[in-house]
């Protein structure tokens, strides 16, 4: 599926995070020495994207310096309005890339830049492509035109075929810190320093995601999520459990980000249980995990962290019912629980 990518006012200095990959590319733009094709890989919400976008704007724009794109001229307004003709930016139609739309990849590629020097495309989700279609695209890397670049971006580069790798320069990008997404928020995007610190916490080192987070309902959902965690460890009634676990189960698409939060907290007391010290994911709410731990010893912890990855996958991956595997997950635990208070009784 063709599309056109969102509009994207900004220099190279402005991408948050990776900056050892940003620095290269600034390098690179400014000797004029280019490869043909490049694969960025790596978690959702973290640059990857957005760097590509700026490189095509940039190698597109008229005024163009080290810095990325002058963002005035005409080629810059055509490229932020999707109707730039040396611009192409295609995502998998429905799961996966279709050979006609590799067809169109390589046709576009074999004809002259129309108004630029460079002809550029933007391939998303490229781990998703069947290997008909890899194989195809695989003909235009072995013999790429002299004015095209591509830009591959994916989560993991080991779901493409060996030889589509070996012939890009591969980029690994990285979950930022907090405190760089922290000062990102703040000088970049205006976000109280209150928002951009809790933001930073909570969004698992990826900008995107936190420009998409409205606080308030994050911090409503990891509180129903913290809550069923409470209640499992301590001492409750199992009618009470029930309860919490109903209140968090929701659709497979938004139970996601509830199975995230859960598998950070469940780090996070296996952290306290380590060290009292240590920095959590969760830092805001330490007074509530702390008494957690004194109900729980490593050996448990890390059992249910273990059995916790196991839901997750049968969840996301084989469609298991999602209230009976949290049932499995958190109704074993307030059992050890149970039995450990009761020999230490």
């Amino acid at each position: 599926m063709r599309s056109s990518v969102k509009k994207i006012i900004m220099k190279l200095t402005d991408i948050a995070g990776n900056k050892r990959v940003v620095e290269y590319f600034q390098r690179a733009l400014t000797r004029g020495k280019l490869g043909h094709a490049y694969l960025f890989s790596g978690p959702g919400g973290v640059g990857k994207s957005t760097l590509a976008a700026v490189l095509c704007k940039t190698l597109l724009c008229k005024k163009a310096d080290a810095d990325g794109p002058c963002n005035t001229c005409v080629s810059c307004h055509k490229f932020d309005s999707g109707n730039h003709p040396d611009f192409h930016h295609f995502t998998a139609d429905g799961l996966y890339f279709k050979i006609d739309q590799i067809r169109q990849i390589i046709h576009q590629a074999s004809l002259k830049p129309a108004e630029s020097n460079w002809k550029t495309f933007l391939l998303e989700d490229v781990d998703y492509m069947r290997d008909e279609a890899a194989n195809a695209f695989l003909k235009v890397l072995e013999e790429p035109p002299g004015q095209t670049i591509f830009f591959l971006i994916c989560e993991r580069s080991e779901g493409l075929l060996p030889t589509i790798r070996s012939r890009c320069q591969i980029f690994e990008f990285q979950p930022l810190q907090p405190e760089e997404i922290k000062q990102w928020l703040i000088k970049k995007n205006n976000v109280s320093e209150q928002d951009a610190a809790y933001l930073s916490l909570s969004t698992h080192g990826s900008p995107g995601k936190a420009l998409s987070v409205n606080p308030e309902h994050y911090q409503e959902m990891r509180d129903k999520v913290l809550v069923a965690l409470e209640t499992a460890i301590l001492p409750k009634t199992y009618y009470t459990l029930v309860d919490a676990i109903r209140a968090i189960t929701v659709d497979r698409t938004e139970m996601v980000e509830r199975l995230l939060i859960l598998e950070e907290l469940a780090r996070d007391l296996i952290l306290l249980k380590s060290s009292s010290e240590a920095r959590l994911v969760h830092e805001d709410a330490r007074k509530r995990l702390v008494p957690l731990v004194e109900h729980l010893d490593l050996r448990l912890l890390d059992d249910f962290y273990d059995k916790l990855l196991q839901v997750r996958e049968a969840i996301l991956k084989i469609n298991a019912n999602i209230s009976l595997s949290l049932q499995s997950l958190l109704l074993p635990l307030k059992m050890r629980c149970d039995e450990r208070r009761s020999k230490t009784a």
